[in-house]
């Protein structure tokens, strides 16, 4: 594999000639400037008093990881021109994720509850010169609490078309910093449901459905708007599950998509049969793989054995959708 630091010129240059099929190792690696996720800015409430929880940390990334891997297109991510600590850069966001939601818990721990960081990595994928850049960031870890083994996995999808190179700051914000903060928000979510079941408060939630509907037209914030509808499925607030569903109608691609993510969180077995028919009538994969992935969030024994069936069907095929819908479901069942 091929390591390279470009600037944005040298990233034309070079990327014009593998679309044009000029030979050369492939994919090409692009070391990319990442942010540090940013916390939430609502905490979580609370019924009662929550009892701190201690967990040892423990990964399963290897050593000079690249995190965005494609046939074409591989990125690196990096802070102030130094590659990441992958582990480390993930439990320092989650931690701080942790805090901004006012969950008492150690990821210092040494005790036997244990958080195991299993995979974390991007699908990179892209075309032709004219198609979008698109990445899938997924994460998988277990959760050990009282003997009892909580799987926890996350998937967000986003694409961006570049303008000038694939290294450029709004492609980069849009396609791996975005998806990186999202995943830490929910996998943090999924630890509050595991550990504690706090919830986002009512007038909160009311807020952010109206945000929503307000930006969701041609004049909004539509960028603002899905990482909104992604915070009411983080929100464990029932108040949300009819939104959701509204929203799960969007004609904005990555709202709905956030919607349909969000509806296996909430609502959980009674929303099993409308995942499954989401699945089965998305004309676009991204849908599709969105609703495998809420129906694998239920967790109960019918959408495990749901999950069971699609792993069996893809088993084996090599086709672009199979592939990818194998990782996917590797996330809740390997």
């Amino acid at each position: 594999m091929r390591f390279l630091q470009l600037n944005g010129l040298g990233a034309i240059v070079l990327v014009a000639g593998l679309l044009q099929g000029c030979a050369t190792q492939l994919p090409i690696t692009f070391a990319v400037d990442v942010d540090t996720p940013e916390p939430s800015q609502h905490a979580y409430v609370s019924a009662d008093q929550d009892q701190p929880r201690s967990l040892a940390f423990s990964h399963q990334i290897p050593a000079g990881q690249v995190q965005a891997n494609g046939p074409v297109l591989a990125y690196k991510f990096q802070q102030e021109k130094k590659d990441i600590d992958t582990p480390k850069f993930f439990t320092d966001a989650l931690s701080r994720e942790l805090k901004a939601r006012e969950l008492p818990v150690d990821l210092n721990g040494t005790a036997d509850d244990q958080i195991q960081l299993l995979s974390y990595e991007s699908i990179s994928h892209r075309n032709n010169g004219f198609s979008p850049l698109v990445m899938i960031a997924m994460v998988k870890l277990n959760l050990i609490e009282n003997g009892t083994n909580h799987r926890i996995a996350a998937m967000i999808k986003r694409a961006k078309v570049p303008v000038w190179t694939v290294v450029e700051s709004r492609l980069v914000e849009a396609t791996i910093n975005q998806p990186q903060e999202l995943l830490v928000k929910e996998v943090a979510a999924k630890v509050n449901l595991a550990l504690f079941k706090n919830r986002l408060a009512d007038e909160q939630v009311d807020a952010l459905i109206d945000s929503v509907r307000g930006n969701a037209g041609n004049a909004g914030d539509e960028d603002l708007a899905y990482q909104q509808v992604y915070e009411l499925g983080f929100s464990n607030n029932p108040k949300a599950l009819p939104a959701l569903r509204e929203f799960s109608a969007s004609e904005a691609e990555y709202i709905r998509l956030a919607a349909i993510s969000g509806m296996g969180m909430l609502g959980g077995e009674a929303v099993l049969d409308e995942l499954k028919a989401l699945y089965q009538s998305g004309k676009l994969w991204q849908d599709r793989a969105v609703a495998l992935k809420a129906i694998g969030d239920i967790n109960s024994p019918d959408a495990l054995v749901f999950l069971k069936q699609e792993q069996q069907k893809w088993q084996g095929q090599t086709s672009q959708e199979a592939v990818w819908n194998s990782k996917l479901v590797a996330l809740y069942l390997d």
